[in-house]
């Protein structure tokens, strides 16, 4: 009997070892796979590769040719050889859509289980691309369906993302799990309802998805389709279970209604309040978040006018103060103010009253949203580099908050990630020969270098492409804030509210928050995330001294052209910073003068479904060079100020007016680079000449008006000054007398 029940425990145990390491296996696999092919294939890659990394079969499926693709496996090309950034040539056939060079690569027996650096499958990218027949194709040959890559997706995530109706469908029938969720804890049901995919969404609660899983915010499904008023998709969502998802509220204790009223849509409240009420269940509706606010305090931030009425009229009250003392109606009021009103009958200090308007005073709230932005922007960069050692960094604090050049409200901060790690590992070349203002960046001629810095060069040149190292930037920063935006991180914050919103800009990243404060009651806050590099020394190309005690420049990863991804920008931002910090502020009111006429000014254009407003189209970078080129033609404050501020200010728009009709304005730091942006300056000359114009015309009216009257004013003195002869009848009496 003993050795019967020892017999079974050996047994179960034996199971349980033979589980986990299936699991271990199955999970490494691909780089178990990639382990072998770098040892048992190097032979094979110094034969077939390319300086570039590629194949002939690699160059064969890029160019859809199929000719060319049996010549090459004919040749005897291996035909699971991957290239500098880990894919096959089927991984390049799925993400082209090239369904008759998969199917050929399948039946001559490619590995469809290679994943590439971010461990993307071919079936991951087929799914995004929406390629069904490929997908299908690959799930027939055994593809795993539930491979996830870096972040955590899966081929199912980006298919529901992306609304690949089609796609979903083959996943689903091959036994895709719909519960795989994000590392943000974004499920495929998630996305979907985000995006207003209503057939997905049905498909997916078909087929047992969870209507009720939440990201690591707390958002459900049903949030986010009644942020963005998917109204098909939020129907299909009340019909699950009412007693669940009626009390599910986020990590800052928003309601659905909470969510509602930020987005402002009558028609949907009106859905929800149907729904809601259908069940016996008292509800608050008036519940707070972490803030204090209530939906109508949200409504009043938002600016959803009707649907704050809609919330009166509903029972709300409109003189509850959040945690902040703000009420509706104060919310209300402070929407209504008026643009200020300046004395027209004073040109000489139109400036002056422009500035002391718009000028940020930089109290303590102030000092305690920079100190919360930071803590943030601190806490996402050190996850990031938990993430991937590769991306160890420093912190750079830049851009006009810093500068103190700020207009208006401090709703946009500016970090620079300098990647010490890879400044480590590389050196940068500025050579003559090289666009203006760009270098190369090169690895340095170590066996180090060159393994962590594989995935990250260009092929052919074999230096550091800067979009590669931007891409894997904004991936990592993206998936870091799942880490951060949760329960127990929130509580460091007392007034910023993290939001999932992001951009991947040409040079960074752009990253979203809200404040809830005293002296400002709701802003929405853009941080622009910018990955770097430092070079101690100053650049060769540039045409002043540098003003640091030791001398540095900073490169950025953005490009000259999108095909040019092997250059980095240089950048003198910490140079600029230094600079402004040390100006008399007499000189510095022109620049922010010309910072507030753009604030009061707005202007918007639309090209190809896009808006650019007018700090887009006459950026800072624009006004801070011509600025500078100014400051060196008048270095004397007394040149600055009074009657001289409006003369400085009509100077600088008459030069960025003509420099804008030849395309070029010239930096003040940097020899023959031009700070205009070619690809955007393209489609947006004409908005951008038209907008600067109008602001000259203002500027120059109020200067007109000046002189008139400085004019006026010393023609009466001069007329005073003269003692005039007498009138006829007075010297008449005077004579007889």
């Amino acid at each position: 009997m003993q050795t019967s029940d020892q017999l079974t425990r050996f047994i179960f145990y034996l199971c349980l070892i033979s589980i986990l390491l299936y699991s271990f296996l199955k999970k490494i696999r691909g780089r178990l796979w990639k382990i072998y092919t770098c040892q048992q294939s190097s032979e094979a890659e110094k034969q077939f590769h390319r300086q570039n990394s590629l194949t002939d079969l690699h160059e064969a499926v890029a160019k859809n040719s199929e000719a060319n693709v049996r010549k090459a496996i004919t040749n005897g090309i291996p035909i699971d050889l991957i290239d500098h950034a880990g894919q096959t040539a089927l991984y390049y056939g799925c993400e082209r859509g090239f369904a008759n060079l998969v199917n050929i690569l399948l039946q001559h027996g490619a590995r469809h289980d290679i994943l590439d650096v971010n461990q993307t499958s071919p079936l991951w990218a087929a799914a995004q691309k929406s390629h069904a027949e490929i997908v299908l194709a690959l799930l027939q040959h055994g593809a795993d369906p539930d491979q996830q890559a870096n972040d955590n997706t899966t081929a199912l995530y980006h298919a529901s993302y992306e609304g690949h109706l089609a796609c979903v469908y083959y996943l689903v029938r091959f036994k895709a799990s719909v519960h795989l969720a994000k590392n943000s804890g974004a499920s495929p049901l998630f996305v979907a309802a985000r995006n207003g995919h209503y057939r997905i969404v049905k498909h997916l609660l078909k087929y047992g998805a969870n209507p009720f899983q939440t990201q690591a915010d707390g958002r459900s499904p049903l949030h986010t389709a009644l942020l963005y008023s998917r109204t098909r998709c939020a129907q299909l969502l009340f019909a699950c279970d009412p007693l669940r998802w009626i009390p599910q509220v986020d990590i800052y204790g928003w309601t659905h209604l909470h969510f509602l009223a930020k987005n402002g849509n009558i028609r949907m409240a009106r859905l929800f309040f149907h729904h809601v009420r259908c069940e016996l269940k008292p509800i608050d509706f008036e519940q707070i978040d972490s803030f204090g606010n209530t939906p109508l305090h949200i409504a009043m931030f938002h600016r959803k006018t009707r649907f704050a009425n809609y919330l009166i009229e509903s029972g709300f009250n409109i003189d509850r103060s959040n945690f902040f003392q703000w009420t509706p109606t104060m919310i209300d009021v402070a929407n209504r103010k008026n643009q200020a009103r300046f004395d027209e009958s004073s040109p000489k200090i139109y400036l002056t009253q422009l500035l002391g308007t718009y000028r940020i005073d930089y109290t303590a709230e102030e000092d305690e949203m920079r100190q919360e932005v930071e803590t943030y922007v601190r806490l996402l960069i050190f996850e990031m580099e938990k993430f991937d050692p590769l991306f160890r960094h420093d912190l750079i604090c830049s851009g006009s908050y810093y500068e103190r050049t700020r207009i208006g409200v401090p709703n946009e901060f500016d970090y620079m990630i300098n990647l010490s790690e890879i400044q480590r590992l590389c050196t940068f070349f500025d050579d003559v020969n090289y666009p203006s203002g760009y270098g190369r960046l090169y690895p340095l001629s170590t066996n180090e270098a060159h393994e962590k810095l594989r995935p990250y060069l260009e092929p052919t040149i074999q230096c550091v492409s800067s979009v590669k190292i931007r891409k894997r930037f904004y991936q990592l920063l993206t998936s870091a804030r799942a880490f951060v935006i949760h329960q127990e991180t929130i509580q460091q914050f007392k007034h910023l509210k993290f939001e999932w919103t992001s951009g991947d800009k040409r040079c960074g990243t752009a990253i979203h928050a809200e404040w809830y404060g005293s002296r400002y009651a709701y802003l929405t806050i853009k941080i622009d995330v910018v990955p770097c590099l430092t070079v101690y020394r100053w650049p060769r190309t540039a045409k002043v001294t540098c003003p640091l005690a030791k001398p540095e420049f900073q490169i950025i990863a953005r490009s000259p052209k999108p095909d040019q991804t092997d250059f980095w920008r240089i950048s003198t931002s910490r140079t600029e910073l230094v600079s402004f910090l040390s100006l008399v502020d007499e000189i510095k009111d022109a620049y922010l003068s010309l910072k507030t006429l753009r604030y009061i000014n707005p202007y918007e254009c639309r090209i190809d479904k896009v808006t650019y407003v007018a700090d887009e189209l006459l950026t800072s970078y624009m006004i801070k060079s011509e600025f500078l080129h100014e400051i060196s033609r008048y270095p004397q404050s007394q040149q600055w100020i009074k009657g001289g501020l409006i003369h400085r200010v009509t100077s600088i728009l008459k030069r960025l007016h003509r420099h804008l009709q030849q395309g070029l304005i010239p930096s003040f730091y940097i020899e023959n680079y031009n700070v205009i942006d070619g690809d955007d300056y393209a489609r947006l000359r004409s908005f951008e000449i038209k907008y600067v114009c109008s602001l000259l015309k203002q500027v120059q009216e109020k200067a007109r008006t000046m002189n008139r009257r400085v004019t006026r004013s010393q023609t009466f003195a001069a007329s005073e000054s003269i003692d005039p002869s007498p009138p006829l009848r007075v010297r008449a009496s005077t004579t007889s007398s």
